[in-house]
């Protein structure tokens, strides 16, 4: 993972672009007021004392790709649909203008080529983001209690096992959806003191989005859980898109259906999934 990483430049070959026909409305308007914080930068006028690792460029082709790979840039694909060649589709993201593209979504495709995890959102006391390898102690100390783990799957036995599902996880997972289970951590003193997210899940033949969580004994019945999940669910909604979510909670787990209902979840169905009869809440993501 690099470190001490922070980007500061958004890279372009102006030249190239204006030749092309590329220079958008849009486009102009960031040349010109920038993204907050990020200059918007022809390659010819970078700063002698700039560093790669602080710049993700605007790649319009094979030229500026190969000029941006040579200096090991982050790179963000620019241009109409198809208009870069083979190579530009194998750039990580594309975008075809800058009409909905801001300092977030720079930043987001920046942290991806550089393993650093994305903050997904804050809650007034929680932090949630993406989980890193070095979470993996702060994991096993959160799934060490045997109430933790007597509804849901512990980590593996060997921690290095585990470390390398998280790295796989971070590489397919996070950088194929956008999203998956988080880790939740106090925004106070930046403790991990849970884990909650959104998950694929295949129940009697359908593939359910599901919502899942678990919150550390010592934060539970302090209106942790609630506060983590209502704001996932408004992301879920807001940022993602979805129209409806599940949840799949064993009977006897009368805490989180308690969770569940306060959420508005409502039970559908007992279903069988991995081989444990499961009650299935679903809700309808309607946020005003």
């Amino acid at each position: 993972m690099t470190t001490g990483t922070s980007l500061k430049y958004l890279v372009l070959d102006l030249e190239g672009l204006r030749q092309k026909q590329l220079v958008s409305p849009a486009l102009k308007q960031q040349l010109r007021e920038g993204l907050l914080g990020i200059s918007v930068v022809d390659r010819k006028d970078l700063p002698k004392d700039f560093r790669p690792e602080e710049c993700l460029c605007l790649v319009d082709g094979p030229k500026t790709l190969e000029w941006a790979r040579g200096r090991g840039m982050a790179v963000l694909g620019y241009g109409p649909s198809g208009a870069g060649g083979q190579e530009m589709e194998w750039l990580p993201m594309v975008v075809e203008d800058f009409d909905e593209v801001d300092a977030g979504f720079l930043l987001r495709v920046y942290q991806r080529h550089h393993q650093l995890p994305w903050t997904i959102l804050n809650t007034q006391r929680c932090v949630i983001r993406e989980v890193m390898p070095e979470d993996v102690d702060a994991l096993y100390e959160l799934y060490g209690p045997k109430e933790i783990t007597c509804y849901m799957e512990g980590l593996k036995e060997d921690r290095s096992s585990e470390e390398a599902y998280i790295r796989a996880y971070i590489a397919n997972v996070y950088r194929f959806y956008g999203y998956g289970m988080w880790v939740v951590t106090d925004k106070a003193t930046g403790r991990l003191m849970g884990r909650a997210g959104l998950s694929h899940l295949e129940v009697e033949g359908e593939v359910q989005l599901e919502l899942g969580y678990v919150i550390a004994r010592e934060y539970q019945r302090q209106g942790y859980g609630y506060e983590v999940c209502r704001g996932i669910l408004r992301y879920a909604e807001e940022e993602l898109s979805f129209g409806s979510i599940h949840c799949l909670i064993q009977a006897a787990n009368r805490p989180s259906i308690g969770l569940a209902e306060k959420l508005g979840f409502v039970y559908d169905k007992n279903v069988l999934c991995n081989g444990k009869e499961m009650q299935r809440y679903s809700k309808i993501l309607h946020f005003s």
